[in-house]
């Protein structure tokens, strides 16, 4: 029987030895692997130099191609300043981490997953002490992350005591909870949330982050800050106009009632801010309280209230509330009594009749959301000759509405239509544009030129 048992004995230990070598050889392979990828990560980022911008792009791209193998060592990379250092030894000198090589880094890691990605960088993030290493993390959470991550961001920038936060960092924050915001749908709800529970510093960096994200949910949740903490008003409704810039949806009327009682406010900065945000909203329906304004004591008021009704209105008169009275007067009129029977004749009437209507139409741009609403459901079947005027009025109106139809109008096989439609979209949205509200000056000097009208 102990014969027997030798032999079943000496086979299980060789059994046991044979994984245990596999082991080992598995993880001398996996050494030797990291050895190789570590000695190209080091390589490419030796060969990146910061006056060679193509190159610089070819290398990057390769360190992307490295794979996920690299993530330790680029996140060791940026958090030490200095490239790794090769296996078996040091270098006489480290090499630093300059601009272009960490810029790299930072492009080949935001290509990995939120999953792999998310813990390291945490990590890294809960032990630094450096401004530089922060930004750099912060800058890879708002390319990998979601809202789960806005939390962890808003810790980064949030004051110790009376200590001021690294400008670059914040700029940074703004940033990452911007291109959050964009990706994520339900970020906003959670910015908006996290308004409320930060200190004044975070909360006008998320401020500023939401106006500038684009976001259809941004400028109601702007919207609602207003009053929410009164010295930051002012802030807020110039937030409120740069992100009119950013998104292409109409303004919510929710908000744009919200925004307008702030001509009512009895704090003249706050007015004065509040007509710029109205003028940058397009709000037809402030017309009467800006022109009340005009007689307004305080000096910015009005001229920011006339700029603002240059604006709306399309029109350039002098700042004379008696003036832009009647001409308000007039065109109310016009629009009750003239506007529906033109409307009409832009169908089943012959060509010369709907031109004509569209010729005077586009003499009354205070009404031209309701021309352009017309004219883009009213011609979509005509001619192509008739929508031509169309695409011309709608650019001499300013309406911006339209844009989508003339888009559509600028794809059409009638090489005229689409060259006035284009042409049109040019002048609606010029590319470049900052969708800002001309200034006082500018308008000032508009005005007199054209202070007959």
């Amino acid at each position: 029987m102990i014969r027997k048992l030798v032999p079943a004995i000496a086979w299980l230990a060789l059994g046991a030895a044979v994984p245990a070598q596999d082991r080992t050889r598995a993880q001398a392979e996996r050494a030797a692997n990291a050895e190789e990828v570590a000695a190209k990560v080091r390589a490419i980022l030796l060969s990146i130099r910061e006056d060679e911008p193509v190159s610089c792009e070819i290398l990057t791209k390769r360190l992307v191609n490295l794979g996920s193998a690299t993530t330790p060592m680029l996140l060791d990379a940026l958090e030490s300043g200095v490239v790794p250092k090769p296996a078996g030894g040091a270098t006489k000198e480290p090499e630093p981490m300059d601009g272009a090589r960490t810029a790299a880094a930072v492009a080949a890691l935001s290509r990995r997953s939120r999953g792999e990605l998310l813990q390291p960088a945490t990590k890294v993030l809960e032990c630094s002490t450096s401004a530089r290493t922060t930004t750099l993390i912060v800058k890879l959470l708002g390319a990998i992350g979601d809202r789960r991550e806005l939390p962890l961001l808003c810790g980064t920038v949030r004051p110790v005591s009376s200590e001021l936060v690294d400008g670059e960092l914040c700029d940074a924050f703004e940033a990452a909870v911007g291109e959050i915001l964009k990706r994520d749908a339900s970020a906003p709800a959670t910015a908006h949330g996290l308004l409320r529970e930060q200190p004044e510093a975070v909360r006008w960096s998320l401020i500023r982050a939401l106006a500038k994200s684009g976001s259809d949910t941004a400028l109601p949740i702007l919207a609602a800050e207003l009053g929410v903490h009164p010295s930051d008003d002012v802030f807020v409704v110039e937030q409120i106009t740069q992100a009119c810039a950013a998104t292409k949806s109409p303004v919510p009327e929710a908000v744009l009632m919200t925004v307008r009682a702030g001509l009512r406010s009895d704090q003249a900065p706050r007015v004065a801010k509040t007509a710029r945000c109205l003028a940058a909203m397009q709000d037809t329906e402030s017309i009467g309280d800006l022109i009340g304004l005009l007689r307004h004591e305080d000096p910015e008021v009005r001229r920011e209230a006339h700029a603002a009704l240059v604006s709306i209105a399309n029109v350039r008169l002098l700042p004379d509330a008696e003036r832009w009275g009647r001409w308000l007067a007039a065109e109310t009129a016009w629009f009750q009594d003239e506007f529906p029977g033109l409307s009409s004749d832009l169908e089943g009437k012959t060509a010369i009749v709907a031109v004509q209507s569209i010729g005077q139409m586009a003499a009354h741009p205070l009404h031209r959301r309701e021309i352009a609403e017309v004219l883009t459901s009213s011609l979509e079947h005509e001619p192509a000759s008739i929508r031509k005027v169309a695409c011309s009025a709608l650019r001499q109106l300013g309406a911006k509405s339209a844009s989508p139809c003339l888009e559509r109008w600028a794809e059409d096989t009638d090489p005229d239509l689409a060259a006035e439609a284009r042409h049109a979209l040019s002048v609606l949205a010029p590319t470049g544009s900052s969708g800002t509200v001309p200034g006082t000056a500018q308008v000032a000097t508009q005005a007199k030129g054209d202070s007959g009208r």
